[in-house]
């Protein structure tokens, strides 16, 4: 995907609720497609623009670091698929052989240890109940806000922050790699 194609458009809400059932959708086709544990990513990017130079900055280095995983682990993707949507960048993967718990602790530990893993939302599917598996259920903390450190999702229900300030500290946290990254061979 690239940065220099892509016009920074704002999106209304009934496009943002368009694009969540049609996301729930594919999902819903792919489990009974595959049979498989499936792994959905998209990008905690707060706003009207969803896909911008940032987020596809997010999206990419996502991608990329599950794909090491995959790798690493040696799991074996039955499908693959990415959609640059403009109400915000998806991919999926469709994974054999794994039980989906053990595909979700290892992307939990990802999130948690990449220096952009927080502004990143890797769901996994059991493919056995349709649903998606909660760090909850996982007995691992919520995530916690940008911002504060406080749980994500009280902050983000009472609108704790300003929407400038969330993005600026997304932006900072994205220059910031920019810079750990140009600096490595």
């Amino acid at each position: 995907m690239n940065s220099g194609t892509i016009t920074p458009t704002p999106i209304t809400l009934a496009q943002l609720l368009l694009a969540r059932e049609q996301r729930q959708t594919r999902q819903a086709q792919l489990l009974q497609q595959y049979q498989s544990t499936l792994i959905c990513l998209t990008i905690n990017m707060p706003g009207e623009v969803k896909l911008n130079e940032d987020s596809i900055l997010l999206f990419t280095q996502a991608v990329s670091a599950i794909e090491s995983v995959a790798k690493k682990n040696k799991l074996h993707i039955l499908h693959q698929q990415q959609l640059p949507l403009i109400t915000g960048a998806e991919a999926y993967w469709v994974i054999a052989d794994k039980e989906a718990k053990e595909i979700k602790k290892l992307l939990i530990e990802l999130e948690q240890q990449h220096p952009l893993g927080r502004m990143w939302d890797i769901d996994v599917f059991n493919p056995d109940t349709g649903t998606a598996l909660s760090r909850s259920m996982m007995s691992i903390e919520p995530r916690a806000c940008l911002v504060c450190q406080q749980p994500a999702k009280a902050c983000a229900r009472s609108q704790q922050h300003p929407l400038q300030e969330l993005l600026s500290v997304i932006h900072d946290k994205i220059t910031n790699y920019r810079v750990q990254t140009a600096d490595k061979p």
